[in-house]
């Protein structure tokens, strides 16, 4: 797996690959982005299967971040991750035997998390469809209750989920944050999460 920015491009032009053979609903997959997510984009001999955009706060403006709770976009900046456009080509969904025992799609976002992790991240937020925040649950996601949107581009109902570099959660990156240097909890990112919600009703 390799990352880069969109200044590198070969990496973007092989993430540009995957995403339009993968989801053909996005009116125009070329858009440029930002200068400063990091992209990444998995190989099966040499051919582009996966590819992730990840966006810390740090360095600038979210993935949808209009979306997203305010209250955890201030209390977290210096820790906050947003992944986008994970995707993965059908045919490399399965287990391979080049990752024994792990999905490719696993494998990925296991990867780019140990990556951000080493940089400081610890904690992720994710705009996503509905009808996939079962499969985020089981990853460890936890559900922002009353923070459901339309899709602008796709019309879809969407929602956004978090997953803390929390060592007393099991998640399915449990084994990569145990030596994490920096983690948060989920119960500081629920009281995070009561005071947006205590705002919005004094201010609604």
């Amino acid at each position: 797996m390799l990352s880069g920015k969109i200044s590198d491009k070969t990496i973007y032009n092989d993430v540009l690959t995957v995403r339009n053979q993968t989801d053909p609903r996005w009116p125009d997959q070329t858009t440029e982005e930002d200068n400063y997510s990091d992209h990444y984009c998995m190989y099966v001999e040499n051919l582009p299967v996966g590819s992730l955009g990840v966006t810390r706060a740090l360095d600038g403006e979210l993935f949808m971040q209009e979306f997203c709770p305010p209250q955890i976009l201030e209390d977290f900046h210096e820790v906050l991750v947003a992944a986008y456009r994970f995707r993965i080509l059908d045919a490399y969904r399965q287990t391979s035997s080049r990752v024994p025992g792990i999905s490719l799609s696993r494998h990925m976002v296991r990867e780019a998390w140990r990556e951000q992790i080493s940089r400081g991240a610890a904690l992720d937020i994710i705009n996503i469809e509905s009808t996939h925040v079962r499969l985020y649950q089981r990853m460890g996601y936890v559900l922002c209750e009353g923070y459901n949107s339309m899709d602008p581009e796709l019309g879809t109902p969407s929602c956004i989920m978090l997953l803390p570099v929390d060592p007393a959660r099991k998640s399915f990156i449990s084994d990569i944050i145990k030596d994490a240097d920096v983690t948060v909890s989920l119960n500081d990112v629920m009281r995070s999460l009561t005071k947006t919600n205590v705002y919005m009703s004094d201010h609604g």
